[in-house]
């Protein structure tokens, strides 16, 4: 049903009841199921930055679906109508890019700068270790030269000269 007020010829203003009153917001509730899968995925991704299988996982899952970002979009254009009240999905694929793949490879990108992060320690570490190996064994190599001219030259003191 229509209902129209006109006040003072200015403007108009009329308000559309629906019998379904919430079918407006409830259609819509796959946008909000996608904005809520990107969020749980890029939280998924923060919780796990330090776990390399997970972040692989969830770095291949997010390149695959942006790759399938066609068809999924090929698949919404003549099917929206069971999921969406209008038609969002172009030939172009605008729509899907901006609310589907773009979030994806933001957490793609995300995981990678993770990824080169992780990898800049470890080999920070592995430096460090291989400096204090290195360290330590020019030192064990100066206590036995150390401990060897001592030994020589004591040993070399204390035998006699044989006298013919």
């Amino acid at each position: 049903s229509k209902r129209c007020s006109n006040h003072n010829n200015i403007s108009s203003r009329c308000v559309v009841s629906s019998p379904l009153p919430l079918a407006s917001s409830l259609i819509n509730r796959w946008i909000l199921v996608l904005f809520g899968f990107h969020m749980l995925l890029a939280i998924t991704a923060i919780l796990t930055r330090k776990n390399w299988p997970i972040q692989t996982v969830l770095l291949m899952a997010c390149l695959i679906g942006t790759l399938g970002a066609t068809y999924i979009n090929d698949f919404a254009m003549e099917h929206w109508k069971l999921f969406a009240g209008q038609a969002y999905f172009d030939p172009s694929g605008f729509f899907i890019s901006v609310m589907y793949s773009a979030p994806l490879i933001f957490i793609a990108i995300v995981i990678l700068i993770n990824s080169l992060f992780l990898m800049s320690e470890l080999l920070i570490a592995i430096k460090v270790r291989d400096f204090k190996k290195a360290a330590k064994a020019k030192k064990n190599r100066s206590k036995k030269t150390a401990a060897g001219k001592k030994t020589g030259s004591s040993a070399n003191s204390s035998k006699k000269p044989k006298s013919e």
